[in-house]
């Protein structure tokens, strides 16, 4: 999928937890930072090839967030970073995970000393939100690029669908949208409901995807 489709795509799938957090707790600045984080982090996994490509500043803050990656190809002895490769695999995020897990213990070990720093309000958001935020970003990314012709290999099984990145993928993804929309807004009111009914939805759509795939 292209950016914006990697970006709709994410907030699609995470706008129940959004609307719910937004309608029923009044957690604006929250909701707010949430979709600045999945805008952020949603084409993350593509650094794979951004450390090629732009201004020398952009290239060196990409390889920068790849030397994770880089680290653990040399460890296993396998040579280069190919596209749609470990930064699209479950170890991958695996790796991404344990960095996001790393990050999360130091600021809650310094989290007096930085919000004293930073802004003591804050310490009054819900943090754990925003991590969960990024995980998912990173791991949705993923999901996405496995809904593509090219698909992507996940341990071992490659993953593929019917779109055409550039094509078909943006189309899909604004009905998508729209009908988790929909869906969302109708069972708001009830937790249990909406977690039901939108994952059903989900997976439904996701394995659609892959059945038309192998029919066409």
């Amino acid at each position: 999928m292209n950016k914006l489709s990697h970006i709709l795509f994410n907030i699609a799938m995470l706008f129940p937890l959004l609307l719910y957090y937004f309608i029923v707790y009044n957690k604006y600045i929250e909701v707010l930072i949430s979709i600045f984080l999945i805008i952020s982090f949603s084409n993350y996994p593509d650094i794979d090839i951004k450390y090629k490509r732009g201004k020398l500043y952009k290239r060196i803050v990409y390889f920068i967030a790849l030397i994770p990656f880089i680290l653990y190809s040399l460890l296993i002895k396998k040579k280069g970073i190919s596209h749609r490769g470990i930064t699209h695999s479950i170890t991958g995020t695996a790796i991404f995970s344990l960095f996001l897990a790393l990050s999360y213990l130091l600021f809650k070990y310094f989290e007096v000393k930085i919000c004293s720093v930073i802004q003591y309000n804050f310490c009054y958001l819900n943090l754990d939100l925003f991590f969960i935020i990024v995980f998912f970003s990173y791991f949705l990314h993923i999901i996405a690029d496995s809904l593509t012709k090219e698909g992507v290999n996940l341990a071992g099984t490659r993953l593929r669908g019917f779109l055409i990145t550039n094509k078909s993928d943006l189309p899909f993804v604004i009905l998508f949208f729209i009908f988790q929309a929909i869906l969302s807004f109708t069972f708001i009111s009830n937790l249990v409901l909406l977690v039901v009914f939108t994952s059903v939805y989900e997976v439904s759509i996701i394995a659609f995807v892959y059945l038309l795939e192998k029919i066409f």
